[in-house]
């Protein structure tokens, strides 16, 4: 199993490279990309693997569409309008991934979710992110276990998605 946790954390480090180098010409290539993506987050419970090697993959995911956000948030135009047309997939995606507390997903899918809201709110634009139930969703099933959890990574990434939320939300 190694060989393949280090196969799936190698090839998602290397596409989160080539996402965060792409030129500003690539963004309908993104825009695929972030579709896809998300299509497999949402399949992935169905893959025929054991549970672990699905976490990776979908903590891998994760971090592919953190890094999709972060770039398309750099292109105000083109990348809000991206952003836009996947917000709410996103947010329910995550949602439903948070749920299974594994801490490969957890600290992936909190450090996507504070990349959503950077890439939600730049200085000339915001695009709603939560509704009441789900920030409270957010806050108390999420966040609060996240700081309960006793693993560094995830506690760490709690903190970064609490600071985001001041910063862009306050």
């Amino acid at each position: 199993i190694n060989g393949d946790h280090m196969l799936i954390r190698e090839s998602g480090s290397a596409l989160d490279c080539l996402i965060f180098n792409s030129t500003p010409k690539n963004l309908n290539k993104i825009d695929l990309l972030y579709s896809q993506t998300l299509e497999m987050l949402s399949k992935s419970k169905k893959f025929y693997c054991s549970q672990e090697i699905i976490f990776m993959i979908q903590s891998s995911l994760c971090s592919n569409i953190k890094t999709i956000l972060l770039k398309l948030k750099n292109n105000p135009s083109k990348g809000k309008e991206i952003i836009s047309k996947y917000v709410e997939q996103t947010l329910s995606i995550f949602y439903d991934l948070l749920s299974n507390r594994n801490t490969f997903i957890y600290e992936e899918g909190l450090y996507a979710i504070s990349a959503l809201i950077c890439a939600t709110n730049t200085d000339d634009s915001y695009i709603e992110l939560f509704t009441p139930n789900t920030f409270e969703r957010l806050m108390n099933e999420f966040v609060f276990q996240a700081l309960k959890s006793g693993n560094e990574g995830v506690i760490n990434a709690a903190c970064l998605l609490i600071g985001n939320l001041f910063r862009f939300l306050s």
